[in-house]
């Protein structure tokens, strides 16, 4: 008589959107036959994409315990925070002295954010929020003329620092605000560059249209005098200049790292050289450190963990799908790059909040919660946004995933959503299967 397998012991390190999707898509792929433990020094897990509307009074980031997976999901949540790996052992150390065992590790620690620019503020979310503001009344009051934002140099997803500049100009339109002068400067040739040349006019537009000086394949230097050297525009002294922070990576001990502190990873983010340890959002050597992407990475080590556990499932390599909605104050743009080799492009749209990360699992899971308000018929809009977006690309094997989340949003799907559903899957049918492209505008890039 054969009796039941052991489960696989999968511990995912990491409270952010890579490490929760992970949990999430293990639990939905391989079932009980991997037993989940989530260690993270957070006690809850914060949508912090959304971070960047605070400061104008905007829809408030999704947030709900850690604690809450273990009741839905069976993960156990650990207060702690992974320092140390011994693959030989296949153990974890932890910042509190303990150590655990593990047959599959998920690493989602993050990257360490620190300021590059003396003197700016570099905005990581929420906690700069109240300065922010500050930088908002003082414009409103006229004791601020000018800010300049500043993309760091080598940093791959700047659309959040777009995202604060257009906001601005919208919030002092609607107060009557004139004569603030805003600039933005970034080291990339054209805005938003990842997204390819159809996005990044309509973003130089819509920076136009707002009044805002735009400078390209640009850092700003700071100089000895206190100004600012930009490229054509001379030497600025502006009032205040806002950035981002500059990513370095902190990996646990342990673990291979280039040179610049990040986790090299394989097709299916398994960390070269390391058995059985995957590497996934900001803490692996990426190009884009984005929580879409982050999400994306997450499936696809499920995926390869769900396969050696024995679930039904059969993992693909790795093929980023770069997508971002650009709130500009107004409308939003759907932004889209990579996946199935077509052009890159954009196009208007609206947003109402409060879903901006793309992530399969955990799109559906932020809806079903119950410790805050949430607007789910907002989220299930969103959802199926994504879903025509990704048809009328031609991505159908998206579109369906991106349906099968509003369906898990909604509790299911009407008549006409189930129709669409089944004409994307005869497509899919009658076409064969595809070559993984890869895409190699995505690659080489931090």
């Amino acid at each position: 008589m054969t009796g039941t397998p052991t489960p696989l012991r999968v511990v995912v390190a990491g409270g952010g959107v890579g490490a929760v999707e992970a949990v999430l898509a293990l639990r939905a792929l391989a079932g009980a036959r991997v037993e989940l433990e989530l260690v993270a020094p957070e006690a809850e897990f914060v949508d912090r994409p959304v971070a960047v509307a605070e400061p104008f009074d905007d829809v408030p980031p999704l947030r709900f315990p850690l604690a809450r997976l273990h009741a839905t999901h069976g993960v156990r949540h650990r207060t702690d925070r992974l320092v140390g790996v011994d693959a030989a052992r296949r153990r974890v150390r932890l910042a509190g002295g303990e150590d655990l065992a593990y047959d599959a590790l998920v690493v989602a620690t993050g990257a360490q954010p620190e300021p590059w620019l003396e003197g700016a503020l570099a905005f990581r979310g929420s906690p700069d929020v109240p300065a922010y503001r500050d930088l908002l009344a003082g414009l409103e009051q006229g004791a601020i003329g000018h800010v300049l934002y500043a993309a760091p140099p080598r940093l791959g997803w700047t659309l959040p620092l777009y995202e604060l500049a257009l906001l601005t100009t919208a919030w002092l339109a609607e107060r009557g605000v004139i004569g603030a002068r805003l600039t933005l400067a970034t080291p990339d040739p054209e805005p938003l560059s990842a997204f390819g040349a159809t996005a990044s006019r309509g973003v130089r537009d819509l920076l136009g249209d707002r009044g805002v000086e735009l400078v390209t394949g640009r850092s700003a230097e700071l100089q000895p005098d206190g100004a600012v050297a930009l490229g054509r525009l001379g030497k600025l002294r502006p009032d205040r200049i806002v950035t981002l922070p500059r990513l370095v990576g902190r990996p646990p001990d342990g673990l291979p790292r280039d040179s610049e502190g990040f986790i090299p990873v394989d097709e299916h983010h398994a960390v070269r050289g390391v058995e059985d340890v995957y590497a996934v959002g900001d803490v692996a050597a990426v190009p884009f450190k984005q929580g879409g992407l982050a999400a994306q990475e997450a499936d696809a080590a499920a995926a390869a963990i769900a396969a050696r556990a024995g679930g039904p499932v059969t993992p693909d390599p790795f093929t980023p799908v770069l997508r971002g909605i650009l709130l500009t104050g107004v409308t939003a743009a759907y932004l889209r790059e990579g996946g199935t080799g077509h052009p890159r492009v954009g196009y208007a749209t609206s947003w109402t909040g409060p879903l901006k990360v793309a992530a399969r699992h955990l799109s559906a899971y932020l809806a079903r919660g119950e410790e805050t308000p949430r607007d789910v018929p907002a989220l299930s809009r969103q959802a199926l946004e994504f879903a025509h977006a990704d048809a009328r690309w031609g991505d159908l094997r998206s579109a369906v995933a991106w349906l099968e989340v509003v369906e898990a949003i909604q509790g299911g799907l009407d008549d006409s959503l189930r129709h669409e559903r089944q004409g994307w899957l005869r497509q899919l049918a009658a076409e064969p299967a595809p070559e993984s492209p890869g895409a190699p505008s995505l690659a080489g890039r931090r």
